[in-house]
């Protein structure tokens, strides 16, 4: 079974997900900054650097989930 961290009174986070969450998102940043902004917007219909802007801050919130679970 893995870790779980208390936000708040009734919000239990399983560690473990979350940290893979995190990583995940990491990937996606990772593709999305060097592929071209053209075809990206052109696809998907969104602008790519406030996509990754908004990425990377759920990126931080993890973070601060993390650090706040592990005791940091």
């Amino acid at each position: 079974m893995s870790k779980q961290f208390e936000i708040g009174e009734m919000n239990p986070v399983d560690i473990d997900l979350l940290r893979t969450q995190r990583d995940s998102l990491l990937e996606v940043i990772e593709v999305l900054s060097h592929s071209k902004p053209d075809f990206i917007e052109d696809i998907f219909a969104f602008d790519k650097v406030a996509t990754i802007e908004n990425l990377d801050g759920l990126v931080h919130l993890c973070d601060a989930i993390l650090d706040e679970a592990e005791g940091y």
